[in-house]
């Protein structure tokens, strides 16, 4: 899953980049942070940034979620999921 890639499907679906990071990216490619989407959900965020060095997904839980190495598979292969659906979205959009 390429950071482009991931970027393009979050595009298509939730539409502009929302995190916190977006407020300081300047119009150029020397930002640090190219892209960052915050997703919340009761007391939990996910952040999803794509950075120079490649993606990054920061999950901060309440105490009582356990997430288990083996959930990163599922995430993962969950977003994958969702590429055929929004392909023709992700691919005829603009950047």
């Amino acid at each position: 899953m390429s950071p482009l890639s991931f970027y393009k499907l979050l595009k298509a679906k939730f539409g502009i980049a929302n995190g916190m990071s977006m407020l300081f990216k300047t119009e150029s490619t020397d930002n640090l942070i190219h892209w960052h989407y915050t997703f919340r959900i009761r007391d939990c965020e996910i952040h999803v940034m794509g950075k120079s060095s490649g993606l990054e997904i920061l999950i901060k839980i309440t105490p009582d979620i356990k997430f288990e190495e083996s959930d990163w598979k599922i995430l993962i292969d969950n977003i994958k999921s969702k590429y055929s659906f929004y392909g023709k979205q992700m691919y005829f959009s603009p950047l």
